[in-house]
């Protein structure tokens, strides 16, 4: 059961843990591996807390402390398990999205921000239903998955809920560094859902080369 938040309840400061192409959505849960000892270091320090992480983009990958994104997720570690070989398997559940006010010097060998929610604390209430016509995404999204070369249970496709299928679509499509920044950002389901269509257009042009990220954000 997903656990509820108030305002008052979310910290002013997270460990953040910079992910390339990967976004976590409010309410969903995803699993993330941990085997750098940076990595282990934050999950051991924030398992004797509030187990809450930052999940967050960073804007390119040139260099070991590339510049992050303005906004991303705080998730609280709801599993845990741990291999043979000392590796952390955690299941992150999503809470509210934030924006990384600014970095904070620490001398642990994570990265430490300070944030704040003011935008995203519609992400704490319980969502609306929310319906729309699937017919042109799923002829869009079957072109893409083809080309992708991805298999799908296009039956559990059709058994999943509108909203759910938009944000889990939006976290496990194979999209670039912008692209999901831009479903992230996304201030409803309804835009997201419009944004995901934008970018999968773009993406089934003939010959194109991922230049759809530019277009979806300008």
């Amino acid at each position: 059961m997903f656990k509820i938040y108030q305002p008052k309840d979310l910290p002013k400061t997270l460990p953040l843990f910079p992910l390339t192409g990967m976004m976590l959505l409010p309410r969903m849960r995803f699993p993330l591996s941990m085997e750098e000892p940076h990595a282990l270091s934050l999950v051991d320090d924030v398992l004797k807390g509030d187990r809450m992480i930052g999940i967050i983009q960073p804007k390119n990958t040139d260099s070991t402390m590339p510049p992050l994104y303005a906004t991303g997720t705080a998730g609280r570690i709801t599993a845990l398990d741990e291999t043979d070989d000392g590796k952390y398997i955690l299941g992150v559940t999503g809470v509210c999205r934030f924006h990384l006010v600014q970095e904070i010097p620490t001398a642990r060998d994570y990265r430490v921000g300070e944030v704040n929610y003011a935008e995203y604390l519609e992400d704490l209430r319980a969502p609306e239903p929310y319906h729309f016509q699937r017919h042109t995404l799923m002829t869009q999204l079957r072109e893409f998955f083809d080309e992708q070369g991805i298999m799908v249970d296009w039956d559990m496709v059709g058994r999943t809920p509108d909203a759910l299928l938009v944000n889990s679509l939006s976290v496990i499509c194979p999209f670039d560094i912008a692209e999901k920044q831009a479903l992230l950002e996304a201030t409803s389901v309804e835009k997201r859902l419009k944004t995901l269509q934008t970018i999968l257009t773009f993406a089934n042009m003939p010959g194109d080369n991922s230049g759809g990220a530019q277009r979806v954000l300008n």
